[in-house]
């Protein structure tokens, strides 16, 4: 018995496993309509309502990566397959690709590929952002959506236009915070206060262009199962 015991555990010491499972639930899926160096590209994000996970299969984003990448010209890209979740509060990124007979699988801490702020951050000389409303109304799949104003108190002159859905919940704070902390690098958003925005943004412009606007919205929930794991014995 102690010889098997002894068998097993040096087994063990050479056996290397590696594997990782979750499921999400994404709940509801939209549509925009997006400009990139001057046309005009559709992207599909989907949103988790607590606030977690976005996720995308976007095939613009499928191209976009295959471009840049793979530049051999008898690679086949028939059937190809992207995905790609964002853990929001962990600030990892789920990455799955599928093409010919190639398959990639990565788990990224996206803080490790963001240049470090070093001396200065963008939210310098920021201490909260303004969210306010305005009198103007944008037009989405026939149904009127207010437009408010997000910008720094430091810069009033810098307003982002944003229109969200208060019917499907998503808290952006979450996402905000989080997107603060990755490139201010810091590991707290108490020095700064980020509005309270409860719902999936529909529509986002600058002053001087529309950056994104909904064309589609769905709000039937997918559970995404993310399956990884490989074993080496020696």
């Amino acid at each position: 018995m102690k010889i098997a015991k002894l068998v097993f555990f040096v087994f063990f010491l050479l056996t290397s496993v590696s594997s990782f499972s979750q499921k999400i639930i994404i709940d509801y899926f939209v549509d925009y309509e997006i400009e990139t160096k001057n046309k005009k590209d559709t992207i599909t994000i989907g949103f988790s309502k607590n606030g977690d996970y976005l996720y995308t299969d976007s095939d613009a984003l499928v191209k976009s990566f295959q471009r840049s990448v793979f530049k051999r010209r008898n690679t086949s890209f028939k059937n190809s397959e992207m995905h790609i979740v964002f853990d929001i509060k962990k600030q990892f990124v789920y990455f799955l690709m599928t093409f010919d007979k190639n398959e990639f699988f990565m788990k990224m801490n996206v803080n490790d590929f963001i240049p470090s702020a070093k001396d200065k951050s963008p939210f310098d000389g920021i201490t909260k952002f303004i969210f306010e409303k305005t009198e103007d109304n944008i037009l989405i799949e026939n149904k009127d959506y207010n437009i408010h104003q997000l910008y720094p108190d430091s810069e009033p002159e810098e307003k982002i236009k944003i229109a969200y859905s208060k019917e499907m919940k998503f808290n952006n704070s979450i996402l905000l915070n989080s997107i603060y902390k990755m490139m201010s690098g810091s590991n707290t958003s108490e020095d700064i206060k980020i509005p309270k925005i409860n719902g999936v943004i529909l529509y986002l412009a600058s002053k001087n262009k529309t950056i994104l606007k909904a064309i589609k919205t769905n709000s039937n929930p997918k559970t995404l199962d993310i399956n990884f794991s490989y074993k080496i014995t020696e």
